[in-house]
């Protein structure tokens, strides 16, 4: 009996784990029927949604119609906007061609007198006048205001003489009144150019001795002038000349350089260098004669070789200081050349 059941258990427990066996394979195989179905329905609807997304033929006919209507549209609108462009180059043009000449004589003469107020001490002393009412000027008229400080200076000159009869008083007149009329901007271009030199900084007392060698140069050359020449008003007209000169040498520094953005005349044009050239070598021709003239036009045209590449090369900016330093390094040297060969050649062009 025993043994009988114990058989009997053994095929209970047997068949057991046959059915258990037999519903997992049921349930697996259930599992993976109903995943198939599920991802071949997922896959009918994706490819209906693509389908449904893709453009029909009547659709991309459509947007093909409406894309070459937009070209054409914009095409006209393109053309419309060119229209209009060439009418108002064709209004601003002639608003240009209907500027009357007297205007441009009024520029003209206005920044003629502004000159003298942005190239000398006058727009200090007069700043209201200088601003407001004149405005800035160009380079093209910095040799007028230094053609007539330097002629004002020499008319100086000789009542200091015709009324003291004093070389040295004369010679100290002259030159405080020079440079109370071009102030002190000089004397700062000259310390840069020395500073870019010895590649060092100069001290106050570097650029204290620097303003007294100039001046005394300046003040002995005048000395010179009043002692050994023929101080009248023709040797005013002379002087004038120098100032001129070395004046219109220096504005040639705003052309074709890069300008200081803190403190600059302005840049020189084209039609302006070639205009105050014409005016300069037809002044410095009728007043001078011609073997002196060449040879203060050679000075003037090697100053202004030489800085005006040392500029380039160490990268100075042609700002005001620049200018009034060359302006003033190029007159010393044309007074000094009037005195080296006012024994040899004739100063003044014979009337």
């Amino acid at each position: 009996l025993e043994s009988s059941h114990n058989s009997a258990s053994a095929y209970a427990q047997q068949n057991g784990v046959q059915e258990s066996s037999k519903s997992g394979q049921n349930f697996a195989n259930t599992d993976y029927s109903t995943h198939t179905t599920d991802s071949y329905n997922g896959t009918n609807s994706q490819d209906q949604n693509v389908k449904s997304q893709s453009p029909s033929p009547d659709s991309y006919a459509n947007v093909q119609n409406e894309t070459a209507g937009a070209a054409s549209y914009s095409a006209s609108n393109g053309s419309g906007v060119q229209h209009k462009d060439s009418k108002s180059s064709l209004t601003e043009n002639n608003s240009d061609s209907q500027i009357s000449a007297s205007v441009y004589v009024a520029v003209f003469f206005r920044q003629l007198v502004a000159s003298f107020f942005n190239f000398t001490n006058l727009g200090a002393l007069f700043p209201k006048q200088a601003l407001s009412i004149l405005g800035p000027s160009v380079p093209a008229f910095m040799p007028l205001p230094y053609f007539v400080v330097g002629f004002i200076t020499s008319t100086l000159a000789i009542l200091v003489k015709t009324f003291c009869s004093s070389d040295l008083l004369c010679a100290i007149v002259v030159t405080m009144f020079f440079f109370t009329m071009t102030g002190s901007a000089a004397f700062r271009g000259i310390g840069h150019l020395c500073t870019a030199v010895s590649l060092r900084k100069l001290d106050t007392y570097g650029k204290i001795l620097i303003t007294i060698f100039f001046i005394s140069l300046f003040a002995a050359s005048f000395e010179y002038f009043s002692t050994q020449m023929n101080i009248d008003i023709y040797f005013s007209l002379g002087v004038s000349v120098i100032f001129m000169l070395s004046s219109f040498t220096a504005t040639t520094l705003n052309f074709g350089s890069s300008d200081d953005p803190v403190s600059s005349f302005g840049a020189l044009g084209l039609k302006g260098l070639i205009s105050g050239t014409v005016i300069c070598l037809a002044v410095t021709f009728t007043v001078l004669d011609w073997q002196i003239a060449l040879t203060m036009l050679g000075i003037c045209l090697l100053c202004r070789v030489l800085i005006g590449q040392f500029m380039d090369i160490k990268g100075i900016k042609a700002g005001t200081d620049m200018v009034c330093g060359l302006q003033l390094i190029t007159s010393v040297l044309l007074m000094l050349e009037l005195i080296f060969t006012a024994g040899y050649f004739v100063f003044i062009n014979p009337v």
